[in-house]
């Protein structure tokens, strides 16, 4: 305990003193050597010290697998031209004397101790030789790999990624100061073989020989703008484009091998729009001379590794065949970090980016193209049986992904109540005061709440008095709420109730909701629509308080009680709406056609509810019998993963062949409307039809039975080595 101790203290007095020197610019010459599996470098660091007093050291931010060359280490005081001092002292440069190099590598920090002090306000330059090892794969922050170009080909290339995790990566590669506060511009140049080229945050704008017989060259980058160090990457490779396109003078490049070219045109010709809908949504430029995404081979994780000016996707991510509305929202959802997560940068790793990605994605891949058949379902109804799922917490990535798109779907909904115009000049508000400068979540949802005064949506000394306190439950819960609306049918008052929704854990009692064991209460919007009008509302919505229970007047909107009353219509916040039997019936009895949103919403909540044991099975099916003539895919695609679930829990009750009845009622008419396969149909047509198909032939559906049996004798009666002859020439 007393060792601990002591750590922690030499801890905070070195961050203390860090804190008082701060980087003015960087200088850094890479030389990675693929193949050989090693790299080299020197970097230049221009620092101030902004503190009160002197200082005689510095702590740089060097893990403990680089190696500093201890003899090279170098502190200048810097020539100030600017000066008003009248000695001659800093009108020239000046070498300080080393005394200490201190290596902590249980917390990887390197300080350097010099005789002389380091004075308020004076820049000085500090210059280290290094070296390290290239990782053998996408784990590693610097690491090498090979590729073959087709095949066909047995001949394999090297490439080379920087891959500077958002956690923390670039003290791996050279010693530098990780804050994400202390941005400040970079000059990169890297050496390597006249073959290869160099892909970065900053355009080419030089290069010369390394060797005489030009061999090995160097490339040098333009300097950056003010960025973070873990905002940089790089990509070594001999990598080819398709036609490069232009995007108000910004260069926007999709890179991959050169056999897979002609599959990057659609994302190469997509990249501009994409931009330019983020800049007019951002109301912010692009704030780089270039853009470059790379289809890299043999990187298999989703999320692409992220920097400013360079993206790197997995190969099929790029280069798969696609509707044009996946391929916009994939760009738009990750080329927004671009603003988001490098032109202003997050404290902490957080949920928070990820959420703006995909809420951003959503906006510009809506504007610029239309989804075909099912190729975007809002994924909110996912959300709810997720954290159900046994041992959910404890995958990290899992955890993050979900709290990632909930926060999305807060967003949405604050940007009903805000109307789309003000929160998108709220979101404006945010960037502007926050370019080249670092955040936290709190700067966030206090600039969200600054708009929502001008706005009108908060109201000055009443309750919620900001956007954080909104949205603080729904960010902290690892559950969303049910919300159960019981009318009361003598007056016009509703009984409003919530709790987190849970799932019932015994597969074998239906009968009654599973027992929460968390006191997590929510601020709920308050938004109801009736029979008589479905318009919803966009103007002076309340929220209701997060309480458990709450009696609240519906006077004002005007209905009767034989019409029924939808709350949260459309799902317009995250939550899953229960009403009294009564309600249920009337909106079971509508003849006409909900608008599609209110039908997923209506299919969801009450097949969502009856699993949970909070709804009756019967007003259930009654209300999910709208899906039989449903002509939208994006509204079956949110019936079936309920369906098999339901289909699953009845299994081996006497309920379950009365179910596949239903079932099969239900989804003959969508076969049917779907007819043959097309030769040009969309994958999502292709999966859609092959989920319906495997729904029905689980029922029992008679075209399933006999095609089965027709597999079965021909399976029986054939040659097998005549059908795989068959087969190839099918192929």
């Amino acid at each position: 305990m007393a060792r601990w101790f002591l750590a922690a203290c030499l801890l905070v007095t070195v961050i203390a003193v860090q804190s008082l020197i701060v980087p003015r610019g960087y200088r850094l010459d890479l030389h990675p050597y693929p193949g050989d599996g090693v790299f080299k470098g020197k970097v230049r660091i221009d620092i101030i010290n902004t503190g009160n007093q002197s200082v005689d050291s510095v702590t740089l931010d060097v893990h403990s697998t680089l190696n500093v060359v201890d003899r090279e280490v170098k502190v200048t005081r810097v020539a100030n031209l600017d000066s008003s001092e009248e000695d001659e002292v800093s009108m020239e440069e000046t070498s300080l004397t080393v005394t200490k190099l201190e290596k902590r590598k249980d917390i990887h920090k390197f300080q350097i101790t010099t005789k002389q002090s380091l004075k308020k306000d004076v820049t000085y330059q500090v210059e280290i030789l290094f070296d390290g090892t290239l990782g053998s794969d996408s784990s590693s922050p610097f690491y090498q790999s090979t590729y073959s170009n087709s095949k066909h080909s047995q001949l394999k290339k090297w490439y080379v990624v920087m891959n500077l995790l958002k956690g923390g990566g670039a003290h791996y590669v050279f010693p530098c100061f990780e804050k994400p506060n202390l941005k400040t511009w970079i000059e990169l140049s890297v050496a390597h073989k006249g073959d290869f080229h160099v892909l970065t945050t900053m355009p080419l704008v030089d290069t010369t020989n390394v060797t005489s017989e030009g061999v090995w060259v160097r490339d040098h980058f333009s300097r950056s703008p003010p960025m973070s160090v873990n905002s940089l990457a790089m990509f070594q490779s001999d990598f080819k484009h398709p036609p490069m396109g232009e995007n108000n003078g910004a260069k926007v490049g999709v890179w991959g091998k050169e056999d897979i070219l002609r599959s990057l045109n659609t994302a190469q010709k997509m990249l501009p729009a994409v931009l330019v809908n983020l800049e007019l949504y951002l109301s912010r430029p692009y704030p780089l001379p270039e853009l470059n995404l790379v289809a890299l081979p043999g990187y298999t994780d989703d999320k692409p590794i992220d920097a400013w000016g360079l993206q790197m996707f997995r190969e099929v991510d790029l280069s798969k065949k696609r509707d044009d509305f996946w391929v916009a929202h994939l760009l738009a959802k990750y080329t927004s970090l671009q603003w988001t997560d490098h032109l202003t940068t997050p404290l902490f790793p957080t949920s928070l980016t990820l959420a703006l990605s995909k809420f951003l994605a959503d906006k510009v891949a809506w504007q610029l193209e239309k989804p075909v058949f099912n190729s975007y379902v809002s994924d909110m109804y996912g959300m709810y049986l997720e954290y159900d799922k046994p041992g959910f917490t404890e995958i990290k990535s899992q955890m993050e992904a979900l709290n990632a798109t909930k926060i999305r779907f807060v967003l949405g909904m604050l940007e009903h109540i805000f109307g789309p115009h003000s929160f998108r000049q709220t979101i404006q508000y945010f960037m502007s005061s926050k370019e080249y400068h670092a955040y936290s979540e709190t700067d966030f949802w206090n600039k969200l709440s600054d708009g929502a005064y001008h706005a009108g949506v908060l109201i000055r000394n009443k309750t919620p008095v900001s956007i954080e306190q909104i949205v603080r439950p729904w960010l902290q819960a690892d559950r969303l709420p049910v919300v159960t609306f019981r009318r009361n049918y003598i007056n016009t008052t509703v009984q409003v109730m919530q709790e987190p929704f849970v799932l019932n854990d015994d597969e074998d009692d239906v009968s009654s909701p599973a027992k929460n064991t968390k006191n997590y209460l929510w601020w709920i919007p308050n938004i109801v629509v009736s029979q008589n009008n479905l318009t919803v509302p966009v103007r002076n919505i309340s929220w209701l308080k997060p309480i458990a229970s709450q009696e609240v007047e519906m006077k004002q909107y005007n209905f009767t009680n034989n019409q029924f009353v939808l709350f949260n219509p459309g799902s317009l916040g995250p939550f899953i709406v229960n009403y009294d039997l009564k309600n249920w019936e009337l909106i079971a009895q509508h003849s006409k056609r909900f608008p599609v949103s209110i039908r997923q919403q209506l299919l969801h909540d009450s097949l969502t509810l009856a699993l949970s044991g909070r709804l009756c099975y019967v007003y259930a099916f009654n209300v999910s019998k709208l899906i039989e003539q449903e002509p939208e895919p994006a509204v079956w695609k949110t019936y079936f993963g309920l369906a098999t679930r339901l289909r699953t829990k009845f299994q081996g009750t006497p309920v379950a062949p009365k179910y596949d009845i239903y079932l099969k009622k239900m989804l003959k008419s969508v076969n049917a409307a779907l007819e043959q396969p097309e030769r040009s149909e969309s994958s999502w047509k292709a999966n859609f039809r092959a989920e319906n198909k495997r729904l029905l032939c689980e029922t029992g559906h008679p075209t399933c039975l006999t095609e089965a049996r027709d597999v079965q004798s021909r399976t029986n009666t054939s040659n097998p080595d005549e059908d795989k002859i068959t087969e190839v020439i099918k192929q």
